[in-house]
């Protein structure tokens, strides 16, 4: 396993993952609890944390780690980010809808040219009058490569009276559908008229069949109206094209790292791209986690300058207004984003490379709030709330959330991790 390099904001981040889950597991924990009883902070601390200063630490932090988290999806730098993940797209999908089978990070583009589809065959009856009375006997057989399946009804009933066509016509059906074979058997019926179907199960020339026979009421049915066909497309990529069959409209391109589903004769480009139905709902996901952050830190501004100061920085050189319009966002007077995604779509068709550059490349607008988030979570809390520990003496370095509320969020993991032998060992 390659392990790559890895940066200061990208350690603060998983670090502020890591201390998160420690704190709900040390929650849960009655050792913890029992621990937490035992200890009685002089009245100074404890006012501070009764009074909502832990809670308002933990809060932060959470806010923080969701700005971290939404737009840690969309940095390239990320190797599982949205960014990083292609998408198989058709240009004119009543050709051919694609897909991407196996990962790919390679754009190309390449042109399906679809000749014919594949098709299954289908006969069908002349039709007879449903309820008039069988005239014959019905003894044919449907034939397909390799098998064959015999139809008998006798016109005749057990107490010798006469069955209509559309008691023929039925058992017929009925023991076509039995069979288990290759071809289906349906029946429709139209002002007192009723005709059978016949259709092989799959396409392509090599389900074919035949009918011959006695047909009695089903007449006609030994006739096909439509004959089973392969699909023929070519593929160009570059300056070579490839032809190719198949027996049906499922087919595999590009070595089989892309599906395609024939749908009509015509041509399409087929493009390896990213995808921006995953980028658009990212951007949406980043650009909520955003508004949340500034909105925590403007209704919690009273508690310190430094709530301010993050606020400022927070919304601060977010990008050009040129970039942020061409990505759909523009700036509320609350100072929140609004994301319009029907432009940030026509950008991400119109300038793919561009675009995706202007959200996820090392100077895009996702590590720029990766940044930011990762910058805020090293702010300790004195310096959010201004408060003052002034003797060390009254705290207890055996409550982790003190220990939180004195060092910093993103400072525990070593002792938070001893604590978490002694607790939960």
């Amino acid at each position: 396993m390659a392990v790559g390099r890895v940066g200061s904001s990208d350690y603060n981040y998983y670090q502020s993952v890591s201390q998160m889950r420690l704190e709900r597991a040390l929650e849960k924990n009655p050792r913890y609890q029992q621990s937490l009883q035992a200890v009685k902070p002089v009245s100074r601390v404890s006012s501070y944390y009764n009074n909502g200063g832990l809670e308002f630490i933990k809060s932060y932090s959470s806010t923080m780690t969701d700005v971290m988290s939404a737009a840690n999806s969309l940095r390239s730098a990320n190797s599982g980010s949205v960014a990083n993940k292609m998408a198989a797209v058709s240009s004119d999908a009543a050709v051919a809808e694609t897909a991407l089978k196996y990962s790919s990070r390679a754009s190309k583009e390449m042109t399906l040219d679809v000749q014919s589809v594949a098709k299954a065959q289908t006969n069908v009856s002349d039709g007879a009058k449903a309820l008039d009375q069988a005239v014959s006997d019905m003894d044919f057989t449907v034939s397909q490569k390799g098998s064959s399946l015999s139809v008998q009804v006798s016109a005749s009933k057990a107490d010798g009276t006469t069955r209509t066509n559309k008691e023929m016509l039925e058992e017929a059906a009925r023991q076509i559908n039995a069979g288990n074979s290759g071809v289906t058997a349906a029946l429709t019926e139209e002002k007192g008229i009723m005709t059978l179907k016949l259709q092989s199960k799959s396409t392509g020339t090599d389900h074919g069949f035949t009918v011959s026979g006695d047909m009695g009421a089903a007449a006609g049915a030994e006739k096909t109206v439509t004959a089973a066909q392969n699909a023929q497309y070519s593929v160009t990529e570059g300056n070579v094209t490839r032809n190719y069959t198949s027996q049906t409209n499922d087919v595999s391109l590009d070595t089989g790292r892309i599906s395609a589903k024939l749908k009509d004769t015509g041509k399409t480009t087929v493009s390896l791209q990213a995808d921006t139905e995953k980028i658009v709902k990212s951007m949406s996901e980043l650009v909520d986690s955003y508004n949340d952050a500034v909105k925590f830190l403007d209704k919690n501004s009273d508690r310190g300058s430094g709530i301010s100061q993050q606020l400022d920085r927070l919304g601060a050189n977010l990008g050009s207004d040129s970039t942020l319009k061409r990505l759909g966002i523009s700036k509320e007077k609350d100072g929140t984003m609004a994301l319009d995604t029907e432009k940030l779509n026509k950008s991400l068709k119109e300038e793919p490379k561009l675009t995706k550059d202007l959200i996820s490349g090392s100077n895009g607008i996702a590590q720029n709030l990766f940044n930011k988030a990762a910058g805020a979570m090293r702010t300790s809390p004195e310096s959010l709330t201004n408060y003052e520990t002034e003797e060390s003496s009254q705290f207890s370095i055996y409550d982790p959330y003190q220990f939180m509320g004195r060092y910093g969020t993103t400072q525990l993991n070593y002792a938070m991790a001893g604590m978490l032998m002694n607790y939960l060992v």
